[in-house]
């Protein structure tokens, strides 16, 4: 199980998947809550 559905854990998430790992992503927030975002761009450098 991946607690956050940030860009980590989507990252983790999606590489445990493409091993054949069985994934369950968990984002905790109340229903049709947007989601409360940290970082607003991402550089060239991180991607």
């Amino acid at each position: 199980m991946v607690e956050g559905a940030g860009p980590v854990g989507l990252t983790l998430a999606t590489d445990l998947a493409q091993r054949g790992v069985q994934v369950l992503m968990a984002e905790i927030r109340d229903f049709a809550q947007p989601p409360n975002v940290k970082c607003n761009h991402v550089s060239e450098r991180r991607m």
